[in-house]
């Protein structure tokens, strides 16, 4: 204004204004009674009397676009020193917010600066207009104060913006999101992002060229549409500020539906979304066909089309192989496949945009995904994606295998947009997180609904719909209170007695019911192992599907004649995992997995190692005694968590030297062949002479007999 002489505001008052100004006690400065550097008329305008139409005066300067350059002289004093008057180099930046906040300061005498008599002294007047104009206060974090004031105006009008909205508008490369992102697309990319320098526009095309332009010109523009190395600029404005990207990129993806169009490297402001595509002549032609101008809830979006250099040599970017690309990462080569937010990341949205909640998109997908085996799919994750319908996969008929479809956290308002995969044999679908399920107060309506359209269906939403006759899933390592005596008794009467000598197993007769079940099943790959014949017996009567045997022992007497045919047993409890699967008043099915070994009939021979799991069911008429109904035994060959089976690692055990000091007397000699009697059942001459070819060193000993035993050469200690 003219009564604030600062070269960095430019805002003025009107004429009619100007002449409402009165001069008021003309009071000049002259001579050096005025510091240095200022204006002489900077000075003298402060003695003018301004109306209070003008105190009150809300003014703007559409010019100043940072408030910071603003940074008004402080008052001086008779005292200060006269380079403090040009010094500007103050670390506080001028906020507008500070002159709004204390212009409502009241003083002591308990009127306000807007009740000050503006006829008092110029000194004090001076002093006040500076003060106000002074070192702002701190600012109130994640906020900006921004002051609209126009001439017309007599209130001051503050808008409030949030930091998130300024982030927001930020440009991409200089994003911490972006920049922090470990999605390949984008680190890959992110180097070479297009707008990081201006790009060289050839031509523009508008909605006020284009009616100008000729049918040919038109033909020539199209043609640059065709061109599949040059990409096309499009950007878009007039959108509100409560837009998002996503929002100006659906829009438009909308109105050109139908068509391929795929947005990439977007770059979002305040004012403008632009973008670049590639191979995208018909939703070009159809934004022609539109005038350059889309209405939305009463919104009108401005189109720009610009033909730009940028072509694949200067940028590397094709939209349908980076496509590919992600869907080969989220494909995991065998019978699952992962779409959950596809391309609607915060990161990878700015390099290519995609989603699939469009018909077309939807089509496409399957298109662009060739490496993936659309048959053989099992197992599909489409959650997080917008989705209204899913017409446009065909699942019925693209994936025929699938079993577990995931539709959560969508748009789905209704079931009935599911009938197009009816036909699907889904074992398990999950559309949690879906306004469809707000629509279902009842949760046995729901369940109804959706077994109405899958009727395989077993898994809703995660929770199992048990059917009548299923057993439910078993939990490893699960018992409940009421089971652990049932688990008990077997775990501390079954398995020892299946680890005694024959004699006593036959007492494993009274845990059976008389018209009880064994079935015997094992792994085929056991039939080829060079150690079958050694656990041969183990397998007698087993059933084998792919030789088309079905065989069962029926009767007590029956499985307790094959059990005595087994040989000798060991089981390493710790390698057990108990689970009951099911307990009621009458039943209780329980499962044991665990690792036992053959004890071999001679030290010569090894012992093998093998993994059972054996599956219980269980009777009791009075919840008392129970009874052995039906057991089902499976033979394997460990796995690699077995492998430290049957070795004792709770005490360290220190290596023992058996190598006596002296020559032992008759008394532990005698001990010595005793004690190798008992090892092995040979003749006391030949153990005796072991012992003495090897000094009465008892490990040695031993060693060198089973050495000789595995080469059948015992018969030489004999002659010597």
């Amino acid at each position: 204004m003219d009564w604030l002489k600062n070269p960095n505001v430019t805002g003025k008052i009107s004429k009619k204004q100007k002449k409402s100004i009165k001069p008021s006690n003309k009071r000049e400065f002259t001579g050096s009674s005025y510091p240095k550097g200022v204006p002489r008329s900077f000075l003298q305008q402060q003695v003018y009397q301004f109306p209070r139409t003008v105190r009150n005066l809300t003014w703007t300067n559409p010019r100043l676009q940072n408030p910071t350059s603003f940074k008004p002289i402080e008052a001086a004093s008779s005292t200060t020193p006269q380079d403090d008057w040009a010094d500007t180099s103050r670390d506080n930046v001028y906020s507008p917010s500070d002159i709004y906040e204390d212009s409502m300061t009241n003083y002591s005498d308990g009127s306000s600066d807007h009740e000050l008599d503006w006829n008092s002294n110029t000194e004090e007047k001076q002093s006040n207009v500076y003060d106000r104009l002074g070192p702002p206060k701190p600012k109130v974090p994640n906020l900006t104060i921004n002051l609209q004031m126009e001439e017309s105006h007599t209130d001051r009008k503050v808008v409030v913006e949030n930091v998130e909205d300024t982030l927001k508008y930020l440009p991409v490369d200089l994003r911490e999101d972006i920049k922090t992102s470990r999605d390949p697309i984008v680190t890959t990319f992110l180097k070479s992002w297009p707008w990081k320098k201006s790009i060289t526009v050839k031509k523009t095309i508008s909605g006020r060229h284009f009616l100008a332009f000729t049918q040919q010109e038109q033909d020539k523009i199209q043609e640059v549409y065709d061109k599949p190395d040059t990409f096309v600029q499009v950007s878009i404005t007039g959108y509100p500020t409560t837009w998002d990207k996503e929002d100006v990129l659906d829009c438009i993806i909308e109105s050109v539906r139908g068509r391929t169009f795929i947005p990439c490297f977007v770059e979002f402001s305040k004012d403008e979304c632009k973008f670049l595509v590639l191979q995208c002549r018909h939703a070009l032609t159809a934004l022609h066909n539109y005038g350059f101008n889309i209405r939305k809830d009463k919104v009108d979006l401005e189109i720009t089309i610009s033909l730009t250099s940028v072509t694949l040599q200067t940028l590397d970017f094709v939209p349908k192989l980076i496509l590919r690309k992600i869907i080969a990462s989220r494909y995991d080569g065998e019978n699952k496949l992962s779409l959950k937010e596809f391309t609607l990341k915060k990161d990878i949205s700015h390099f290519v945009y995609f989603p699939l909640n469009r018909k077309n998109n939807q089509m496409q997908i399957i298109d662009f995904a060739g490496s993936v085996a659309w048959d053989y799919i099992v197992e599909l994750d489409l959650s997080h994606n917008r989705l209204t319908s899913i017409a446009g996969f065909d699942l019925a008929e693209i994936t025929p295998r699938l079993r577990y479809l995931n539709l959560s956290h969508n748009l789905f308002d209704r079931l009935s947009v599911l009938i197009c995969c009816r036909e699907l044999n889904l074992e398990s679908i999950v559309l949690e997180g879906n306004p469809v399920c707000n629509n279902y107060t009842d949760p046995n309506l729901y369940v109804e609904v959706i077994k109405t359209l899958f009727p395989t269906v077993t898994i809703i939403d995660g929770v199992l719909m048990p059917t009548k006759g299923q057993m439910p899933t078993f939990q490893r390592n699960y018992c409940p209170e009421e089971a652990k005596s049932v688990v008990e008794m077997v775990l501390e009467v079954y398995f020892p007695l299946l680890e005694a000598s024959k004699e006593q197993r036959v007492n494993i007769t009274h845990l059976y019911d008389e018209h009880a079940s064994m079935t015997i099943t094992f792994r085929n790959k056991l039939r080829f192992s060079p150690s079958y014949r050694k656990y041969q017996e183990l397998l007698l009567r087993a059933r084998c599907l792919e030789d088309g045997r079905v065989d069962s022992i029926e009767g007590v007497t029956n499985i307790t004649k094959h059990m005595n045919k087994w040989p000798e047993l060991e089981h390493d409890p710790t390698t057990f995992s108990v689970d009951v699967m099911h307990h009621t008043d009458t039943t209780t099915v329980i499962r044991v997995t665990g690792l036992l070994k053959l004890i071999a009939a001679t030290l010569a021979e090894e012992e093998h190692l093998l993994a059972f799991n054996k599956t219980f069911i269980l009777k009791t008429t009075d919840g008392v005694g129970y009874k052995i109904m039906n057991q089902m035994v499976y033979w394997d060959e460990p796995t690699k968590e077995y492998a430290n089976g049957f070795k004792d690692t709770t005490v360290n055990r220190k290596n023992l030297s058996l190598k006596l000091d002296t020559a032992p007397n008759e008394e532990l000699k005698e001990k010595f062949i005793e004690i190798f009697m008992k090892l092995a059942n040979v003749d006391r001459t030949i153990i005796e002479k072991c012992l003495i070819m090897k000094d009465w060193h008892f490990k040695n000993a031993l060693e060198h007999f089973i050495k000789l035993l595995r080469l059948d050469a015992l018969d030489s200690l004999k002659e010597n």
